[in-house]
């Protein structure tokens, strides 16, 4: 799992490599990457650090990221939206949550067959709960599917190929948007529709900051699911704890975060003094920092520190993360808990990986229950 070749060379490698990235000046113009633990943390957390002008994008939802905007901008977006991603609110779709993981298990397990687990559970699953956090009516899924996949799922796309995957994702979800005005539902988006009706968006930036929120997290969650699988499979000593209680699913998850991130570099940041260059934080080595971890090479899903940084840290810290979290616990324990017995059904030499400066992921993972 240290090294992820892609299909023009370009090479990411895991944390005690500590080298993250190497491509073309075109996938990665950055001049600096910032590998220790503490100075990642700090240029996180750092105020005076903003997102780097160059790596800006341009199209009409990425302008209304919140993961590419800066204060005042960002600090108005963001509160429109903290309330429905906070840990409270993520709670109420525990039972949504809960309901669609063991469907999706309970049809794996009926095929007794093996089955891959990206395409079978992880990726519906995660995708699932996005569109049921954000109040998408059934019949749009496939397309926002399709474009949000398109924009963030292939690492050799040219910008002509995302800028079009945005805009069409942009034009999804403004239908979406539509349908809502005139049937109101519940989720973010009709709660951003309202806001939209009492005055705090204009219709540019709700149909942009709405498709925004269809970036990158479930394809985020898709990935770092299965590579939680694979690092628990992988280990299946740290399975028992899990199984009997001894540890509970959110200390797995933390550790396999900080273990096994599935993002690979943060957005860029420089100083508002000429001094810095621009840099990305390289979220696998600062997370495997010897100076930050005891053993940091060793997984361990009883360790007592999982001060990771794979959702970020300050104001950029992700939007999603209880969310994220809600899911992976619940998916690792239906289906390492609830249905025991899962394996891997490939030599895990096999297992091939895909990644870029934003993710690395699994293309499959092939599983089995005996």
């Amino acid at each position: 799992m240290a090294a992820v070749r892609g299909g023009d060379g370009r090479v990411f490698l895991h944390a005690r490599h500590r080298r993250v990235w190497r491509g073309p000046d075109a996938c990665c113009r950055a001049r600096k990457l910032v590998l220790g633990y503490e100075a990642a943390r700090r240029l996180l957390t750092d105020s005076h650090c903003l997102v780097a002008a160059e790596y800006r994008a341009e199209g009409p939802a990425s302008a209304m990221s919140i993961a590419q905007l800066d204060p005042p901008a960002h600090t108005r977006l963001r509160a429109l939206v903290n309330h429905a991603f906070a840990a409270r609110s993520v709670r109420a779709y525990q039972p949504q949550v809960e309901g669609r993981a063991r469907r999706l298990a309970a049809g794996l397990r009926a095929g007794d067959q093996p089955f891959d687990a990206v395409s079978g559970f992880c990726v519906p699953y995660a995708f699932g709960v996005h569109c049921d956090v954000m109040g998408v009516p059934e019949r749009f899924r496939p397309c926002l599917y399709r474009w949000s996949w398109a924009r963030a799922a292939n690492p050799l796309a040219g910008l002509a190929e995302i800028r079009r995957a945005e805009l069409e994702l942009h034009r999804a979800v403004s239908d979406v948007l539509d349908t809502l005005r005139d049937h109101p539902g519940v989720g973010v988006l009709n709660a951003l529709l309202d806001t939209r009706e009492q005055g705090g968006l204009t219709q540019e930036e709700l149909r942009g900051f709405s498709a925004s929120l269809f970036f990158d997290g479930a394809h985020l969650v898709a990935a770092q699911l299965a590579t939680a699988l694979l690092c628990l499979l992988l280990h299946p000593a740290q399975v028992a704890p899990l199984r009997t209680g001894q540890v509970p699913p959110t200390a797995v998850v933390e550790e396999v975060l900080r273990y096994s991130p599935s993002i690979t570099l943060g957005i860029a940041r420089s100083s508002v003094s000429p001094a810095g260059p621009p840099a990305f934080v390289a979220f696998g080595p600062a997370n495997r920092d010897p100076a930050a971890f005891d053993a940091p090479d060793r997984f361990d899903v009883a360790r007592s520190s999982h001060s990771h940084l794979s959702f970020g840290r300050g104001i950029h810290h992700c939007l999603g993360a209880e969310l994220a979290r809600l899911e992976l616990t619940t998916a690792l324990r239906v289906l390492l808990c609830e249905h025991p017995g899962l394996r891997l059904a490939v030599d895990p030499g096999t297992l091939a990986w895909t990644a870029s400066s934003t993710i690395r992921a699994l293309n499959a993972l092939p599983l089995t229950w005996h």
